[in-house]
């Protein structure tokens, strides 16, 4: 689990990165529309750069909560992701990135 949060996209729309595992990763997110099965997650480990890693990951498992907030229906997601490509070098600096966060955080 991670102390502070970190955002990665699907579609330049953002997720927060709930936990970390060496086959995979847990997002939540707010959107009303589903998403596809497989997708391609973007994040940059340097906002300055603009430059975009990318992560395919395939779903393991979601779930859906419904709640209003000033009269508009909002949908937060969960989702639970596999990597699709283990050992990737966009995949290892990201595990490397995540863990630092959560070494600081302690």
């Amino acid at each position: 689990m991670l102390e502070d949060s970190f955002t990665v996209r699907h579609q330049g729309k953002p997720c927060r990165v709930v936990d970390i595992s060496q086959t995979g990763l847990g997002i939540s997110y707010i959107d009303p529309d589903n998403w596809p099965e497989r997708l391609t997650l973007e994040y940059s480990l340097d906002q300055g750069s603009g430059q975009m890693r990318l992560v395919e990951c395939r779903t393991v498992w979601e779930s859906t909560m419904s709640f209003y907030k000033t009269r508009a229906k909002e949908t937060v997601r969960r989702r639970g992701l596999e990597f699709m490509e283990k050992g990737s070098r966009d995949v290892d600096d990201l595990h490397r990135h995540l863990k630092s966060m959560a070494e600081e955080g302690h």
